[in-house]
């Protein structure tokens, strides 16, 4: 699985290096979305302790949202540093822009 740059070097090694607009790796990010669920769920839990104004579950959620929110942003730091190098997040799809539709149409028939 390669890094973004090593995707957008192939398709500018074949179509040459004018041709490619920008070139993304698809990234897992299943682990972050779990913990972005989490922490929305425990954004929900604490708009409505405080809507009742259940002042030990006010708390609680409080404690659990900014714990939730720091894991949150260390995954999105961690999910950065791996796709920088091959293999770690980095799937085995992507997304390619090129500059022009004809290049566009060329890559269609790659296999």
């Amino acid at each position: 699985n390669n890094s973004d740059s090593e995707l957008k070097a192939y398709f500018d090694k074949v179509f040459g290096s004018s041709a490619v607009d920008s070139a993304y790796v698809v990234k897992d990010t299943t682990r972050l979305l779990a913990l972005i669920a989490a922490r929305d769920t425990a954004q929900l839990h604490l708009d409505k302790a405080n809507f009742k104004m259940e002042h030990d579950n006010i708390d609680y959620y409080t404690k659990q949202l900014e714990m939730l929110s720091e894991e949150v942003k260390a995954e999105r730091e961690k999910v950065k540093k791996e796709a920088a190098a091959t293999g770690e997040v980095n799937l085995s799809c992507g997304f390619v822009t090129f500059k022009h539709r004809r290049d566009a149409e060329l890559a269609k028939m790659i296999s």
